[in-house]
């Protein structure tokens, strides 16, 4: 089941991304980034790096908003685990990601989940146990924000430069160089 509604969710990606240019393009994609949060697997790094490639000069716009939306999706997520006194440790059962986020939560508090979130581990589970340990859902957000538009810069500084960078240094195959716009 789980696999079919990601499979669901590529195939929509792909679909979408040619209306890169409409106005309503990149706040779909932070709905995306915020439903991560919610769903098993969304890939908010993809959706990132595509969408520079397909609008360079528009990759600014992009790793803010890609953060803002998968800031908004830890505060609600934060929201919803606060609000209902919703028990979420029996989901999270490896004993490592529950040391690793309860001890930094604690010792590290914002930084430490900024940390996390600008990392490859997944954020449910920090933003979860933050929540249960009554962090303000201001600093959720605020962390989460910090963590994600660090990442989804360097990786949009990344999908606008690499291609001429590659170029100079005769990485990239002739048919694609010849493609690309002179710098």
């Amino acid at each position: 089941m789980m696999k079919s509604f990601t499979l669901r969710i590529f195939n929509f990606i792909k679909k979408i991304e040619r209306f890169s240019d409409r106005i309503w393009f990149l706040p779909v994609m932070a709905l995306f980034a915020a439903l991560d949060l919610f769903v098993a697997f969304v890939p908010t790094d993809g959706i990132v790096i595509t969408s520079v490639l397909l609008k360079p000069k528009r990759w600014i716009q992009t790793f803010i908003i890609m953060a803002l939306g998968s800031a908004i999706g830890a505060w609600a997520m934060a929201f919803a685990v606060s609000q209902f006194d919703v028990d979420l440790t029996h989901f999270f059962s490896t004993k490592t990601i529950q040391t690793l986020t309860t001890s930094t939560q604690h010792h590290l508090g914002i930084l430490g989940l900024a940390f996390i979130a600008a990392g490859p581990l997944p954020q449910q589970p920090p933003v979860a146990f933050c929540a249960i340990s009554k962090m303000p859902l201001f600093n959720i957000f605020l962390a989460v924000f910090i963590g994600r538009a660090l990442k989804y810069a360097f990786f949009s500084w990344c999908a606008t430069h690499a291609p001429n960078i590659m170029r100079r240094f005769g990485l990239l195959p002739k048919e694609v160089s010849q493609l690309l716009p002179r710098t």
